[in-house]
């Protein structure tokens, strides 16, 4: 990552240069590079870090707590999980969505999409999120996210999509923090923002084997052998809306068991 990263400031320092050489070394660390950390331990279902995020936004439309900043953030933080584990893109990308340049409003969901000089592969990336989504968005969008900028000592006409409790624009590690706060009082360990990428690739492979080519769409990879090296975990190598209607299905299929239990 180091070595990447070297490449990457060479390259906008020195932009007539030719770095193929680093970028070579590069790549060859990469093909030998292991596993800093088990991800195993931490790894949980896309459908339930998909059902924390309405959780979230449900408490928070329910609570008697109506005292600033309480509801803001937990609908903040609800829709930002919900939207990631749809939508799993580098944490980079995630904190610097701005409204109408990364999100869009289309029909009846909305969508988000990065241009090839904003994403780590050079590769334009588009996405979709479930139209079951659009109505706490479009909350979060009216009036969570206008309270938040509200408390801004001056005024703010930041389109940035993230706002922390002082106004302000959130920056990458407060998204890490808060994403980490929020699933380690769920699941009792924490799972940060880049596993979410692990977990929906091995989600996807698991629902629709027979659809492990869209798996690099996905997570905005330019190869399926990325995909399988870097971020499928799951036993048997088993585009977006085939995740999503995927997981959504998983996710409505353990609701109706759990409401026939309870019967």
């Amino acid at each position: 990552m180091m070595v990447g990263a070297l490449q990457r400031m060479l390259d906008v320092m020195e932009p007539k240069c030719d770095w193929s050489w680093i970028r070579g070394i590069t790549s060859d660390l990469k093909a030998i590079a292991k596993e800093r950390r088990d991800k195993r331990p931490h790894m949980v279902s896309p459908e339930q870090l998909y059902d924390l995020g309405i959780r979230l936004m449900i408490q928070a439309r329910a609570s008697d707590n109506r005292t600033y900043p309480f509801p803001a953030l937990q609908w903040r933080d609800g829709i930002m999980i919900a939207m990631l584990i749809c939508c799993p893109v580098r944490i980079a990308n995630l904190v610097s969505i701005e409204i109408g340049t990364h999100l869009f409003f289309d029909h009846d969901r909305y969508r988000l999409r990065f241009p090839e000089k904003e994403t780590k592969t050079k590769e334009a990336y588009e996405s979709e999120l479930p139209a079951e989504l659009t109505p706490w968005i479009d909350d979060y969008l009216k009036i969570h996210r206008t309270e938040l900028l509200a408390k801004a000592k001056r005024p703010s006409f930041t389109s940035r999509l993230w706002i922390d409790r002082w106004g302000k624009p959130m920056g990458e590690a407060s998204v890490r923090a808060q994403i980490e706060k929020r699933t380690l009082d769920a699941f009792g360990r924490r799972i940060w923002p880049h596993l979410f990428r692990t977990i929906a690739a091995t989600g996807v492979v698991d629902h629709a084997p027979d659809q492990i080519e869209i798996a690099p769409d996905l997570l905005g990879h330019a190869a399926l052998a990325t995909t399988s090296k870097y971020y499928i975990l799951s036993r048997g190598m088993q585009s977006h809306r085939a995740v999503q209607e995927a997981l959504l299905l998983g996710r409505k299929e353990a609701l109706r068991r759990t409401n026939n239990s309870s019967l």
